[in-house]
């Protein structure tokens, strides 16, 4: 298997091809961004399997009090709506949950990445330098 060269895979580049610092920011930004709008569509998702299941409960309970005519085919497509809503409601909640796991991830790798930035700076190796040479003179 060829190697890759970013992280977004869980692989580190090969050695000598680690990305400029400004490279990586942008790429976790991105990376940050694709993952909230996933955890939107699952809010969205998670919002129809509760109306769902939340349908064929009332559904069923109509049927059972003798609101709704007793019809056969009524009650399985209650009972599918409540399981199905059920099913799709908690798997998309672990969905959601990995996908904010890995948002505050990107989020601490951006931060981290920031910070390397903005030491590296040359305003800061130049305050560096000459905090060095200061103390080089004193003694």
């Amino acid at each position: 298997m060829p190697q890759q060269s970013n992280r977004t895979n869980g692989h580190s580049p090969p050695p000598g091809e680690e990305p400029e610092p400004h490279d990586e920011i942008a790429r976790l930004e991105a990376e940050i961004e694709a993952r909230s709008a996933a955890i939107e569509r699952c809010r969205k998702v998670i919002l129809i399997s509760k109306i769902a299941a939340a349908g064929g409960g009332l559904t069923i309970i109509l049927l059972l009090l003798g609101i709704i005519p007793s019809d056969a085919t009524v009650l399985i497509i209650s009972i599918a709506a409540v399981l199905g809503g059920l099913v799709v409601l908690g798997s998309t909640t672990t969905t959601a949950g990995q996908l904010a796991d890995a948002v505050k991830d990107a989020e601490a790798r951006r931060a981290a990445k920031s910070r390397l930035c903005r030491l590296n700076s040359p305003r800061d190796v130049e305050s560096g330098l000459t905090a060095l040479w200061l103390q080089t003179a004193d003694d």
